[in-house]
């Protein structure tokens, strides 16, 4: 009698194979990111991401079928720095920010979880903000960022709200909006790419954001606000250099409206009577004027 046959295989297992094809599959996502972000989303085509990967079309068709369906897992691969599907929250970087003992350690870790991965995937951002009002697949695309940015800025808010050390005065919907802005991407672009911040300032100025704007209790309104006040303009600063766009700084003056005349040094305005000798380096120089409270129109 024959023997029989047995059904039972050994599982197919080639390590080196699958270690392959996830170096190509990040090598086709980090041409297509490069793509992308160069060329945007009209401009690019499936052809030029198989030429900066060193794969054929078809590859890339048989890994992820369409141009929009790559251009999603080229999102996630911005955001999670790697083309792995474990979940953001899942991670160290994440979890060192939720477990936290206190406010001010949360911040400072948020910091480094979240400053990286705004950097990362602040220029595809752009690119599909851009494209959402022409592609309806973009479109949808777009919203489902957004969404995942609120959701990340909600995380991080009801982690913050339940830490020693945060204003007493601190809402969760406060919390949210602020962390809301800290890590947009346009905030990010405005700071790295419009003012020119490095990656340690940026560090920098996220730090002293969130103190200022978390961790430090705000003074109490008063009841009467001064009919007169000090205007001091000082100019917007970054790398050291002045900018011409102004901020305005309000300070309460018994007499009047005056602009500081200062240049390099720290010197006393002309009528130190009046600013106190609170003028500081920076101010532009200009004229010292006078001014009563503004007139209200009929």
């Amino acid at each position: 009698m024959p023997e029989a046959v047995s059904d039972n295989k050994r599982p197919y297992h080639a390590p080196r194979r699958a270690a392959a094809a996830a170096q190509t599959r990040e090598a086709i996502l980090q041409a297509a990111k490069d793509r992308f972000e160069v060329s945007g989303w009209a401009g690019t085509t499936i052809a030029a991401i198989a030429a900066g990967a060193g794969v054929s079309p078809k590859t890339i068709e048989a890994l992820f079928a369409t141009k929009s369906a790559l251009l999603a897992v080229v999102v996630d691969y911005s955001i999670r720095g790697d083309a792995t599907d474990a979940p953001m929250l899942g991670r160290e970087p994440a979890q060192a920010v939720h477990s936290a003992p206190d406010a001010t350690t949360m911040l400072e870790r948020h910091v480094e979880y979240a400053i990286p991965i705004t950097a990362r995937s602040a220029r595809i951002a752009s690119v599909i903000e851009s494209a959402a009002g022409s592609d309806k697949r973009i479109a949808q695309l777009w919203a489902r960022m957004i969404h995942n940015r609120r959701f990340g800025a909600r995380w991080a808010a009801e982690t913050l709200v339940q830490k020693p050390g945060a204003r007493s005065d601190l809402t969760l919907e406060e919390a949210e909006r602020i962390f809301i802005i800290a890590i947009d991407w346009a905030t990010y672009r405005t700071l790295h790419g419009e003012l020119g911040l490095t990656h340690t300032q940026l560090h920098e100025w996220m730090r002293g954001y969130y103190k200022r704007m978390f961790l430090t209790e705000l003074p109490a309104t008063p009841e009467a606000q001064p009919e007169i006040a000090h205007a001091v303009r000082t100019p917007r600063v970054a790398d050291g250099n002045a900018h011409p766009a102004f901020l305005i700084e309000w300070r309460p003056t018994p007499t009047g409206l005056s602009r500081a005349s200062t240049r390099d040094e720290l010197r006393r305005c002309a009528r130190g009577s009046v600013c106190g000798g609170e003028c500081r380096p920076g101010h532009l120089p200009g004229p010292l004027r006078r001014a009563g409270p503004p007139k209200a129109r009929p």
